[in-house]
């Protein structure tokens, strides 16, 4: 008979069956949840400090959906009272072959692990630059992501990280 016991009728070993198959179960679902919690924690945001933030920063935009232009700058933050006091240079660059250059003054303030940047333009080649603002989760002291809106042209994703050091022999 194939070694099937016929429905509806158990045989001696099937109640121990049953007990490993749902010991097995409840053992995988507690490894799923473990994992799950394990990757949620590595995603969480870490609790960031102002003056954690406080240094030389460098960031990215992510291609502009119509334009495909690219925002890059460089950014040197101090602690100023309650907020940070930033210095940024900034280079926007185009497949047309337009660029822009411009220096930035800006004040961040950090709350609930979000950083508000406000920046007023020093000067801008051409002059037509619009000053950047930024809203950026301060993912861990060396790692910040958000958007960059000038409410006018840019509303896109950016991603500021630390500069890389400089090798000393």
């Amino acid at each position: 008979d194939g070694g099937c016991a016929p429905f509806g009728r158990q045989q001696p070993g099937d109640v121990h069956a049953r007990a490993l198959t749902r010991a097995a179960a409840a053992l995988s679902a507690l490894a799923c949840a473990l994992a799950l919690l394990c990757a949620t924690a590595d995603a969480t945001p870490q609790r960031v400090s102002l003056d954690a933030l406080a240094g030389a920063w460098v960031f990215e935009t992510e291609p502009h959906p119509v334009t495909n232009c690219v925002i890059r700058g460089n950014v040197e933050a101090a602690r100023a009272g309650r907020s940070l006091r930033m210095s940024m240079r900034v280079h926007q660059t185009c497949p047309s072959g337009n660029e822009w250059r411009a220096e930035e003054a800006c004040t961040a303030q950090l709350a609930r692990g979000v950083l508000t940047v406000r920046c007023t333009l020093v000067n801008a080649t051409p002059d037509d630059y619009i000053a950047d603002q930024f809203s950026l989760r301060a993912l861990s002291a060396s790692v910040m992501t958000g958007r960059l809106n000038d409410g006018v042209l840019w509303d896109g994703p950016v991603h500021w990280r630390r500069p890389p050091a400089a090798l000393v022999s």
